[in-house]
């Protein structure tokens, strides 16, 4: 099991990590649920960072309620940052940036066959990123054969967030709007959105027994750890990726269209 955090100098890293944080409330604030699920949920985004975002580094794992001056009250976050300076990102480093943002979600959906109101910020960042790769840098959809895109696009369809609509960046023109106006950019954000999804919930599926000891290391520790506390208590839980033999997610429910039936309607008019 995850070793207990060293106690710590108040000028040691982690200390000054500490007291970096923005202003936390009591790990008593929540019920047993909820701190599960917190957990489950902040485990998902650093499991997502630590296999598809090889260039970055851990920096807090936290399921303390805090106050954040750009989203108000806070549940958790999981922080990882690039190791080094870079530039410019290439397309590889996009996608896992979704893949992190979307590791929540599929967490979620792995443990309880649905997803919490608290990935609405998630799906924000992963949309705005996609419709950058669709739209702005020409980075196109994931290659994958057309049976696996078209599942991809078909369960993304319902991951395009709106959210940033109210500050009118899905007007027509705007470059979020103008790609997710078009019908093909708006395919092509969705399968961007879908493949990211489905390997997430492979990996959180064929890792559920881990998540869920690394959630009991991590409350025992007092619901925060920083550095390389993380990347011990994932290394410590004995993470794997999945393999071909396992298993994909479900497609997702779909709505009958009632067009055709319309159409017919109109003929006989």
């Amino acid at each position: 099991m995850f070793p207990p955090a060293e106690t710590s100098s108040p000028g040691s890293p982690r200390a000054s990590l500490r007291r970096t944080s923005n202003r936390s409330f009591p790990w008593r604030c929540c019920t047993q649920r909820d701190k599960v699920a917190i957990a489950r949920h902040e485990l998902g985004h650093t499991i997502a960072s630590h296999f598809f975002q090889k260039d970055h580094g851990h920096v807090r794992l936290s399921v303390r309620r805090r106050a954040d001056p750009h989203l108000g009250e806070i549940g958790g976050y999981h922080l990882a940052i690039p190791t080094e300076e870079q530039y410019q990102r290439f397309r590889s480093q996009y996608a896992g940036r979704i893949r992190s943002a979307l590791g929540a979600l599929a967490c979620e959906r792995v443990f309880y066959g649905e997803n919490t109101s608290g990935v609405s910020e998630d799906l924000r960042m992963a949309t705005e990123t996609a419709c950058v790769m669709a739209g702005i840098v020409g980075m196109g959809a994931d290659n994958l054969e057309p049976k696996a895109s078209a599942k991809a696009a078909n369960v993304g369809q319902y991951l395009i967030s709106i959210s940033d609509i109210a500050r009118g960046m899905h007007e027509q023109g705007t470059w979020e709007g103008a790609v997710l106006s078009n019908p093909h950019g708006r395919r092509v954000v969705a399968q961007i959105l879908g493949a990211a999804y489905i390997d997430d919930w492979r990996l959180m599926y064929v890792n559920k027994e881990a998540i869920d000891m690394a959630v009991e290391a991590l409350m025992s520790q007092g619901g925060e750890l920083v550095g390389d506390e993380i990347a011990g208590l994932l290394d410590s839980v004995g993470l794997r990726e999945p393999t071909a033999a396992d298993p994909y997610p479900d497609d997702m429910p779909s709505v009958p269209d009632e067009r055709a039936g319309l159409t017919a309607l109109e003929g006989t008019a």
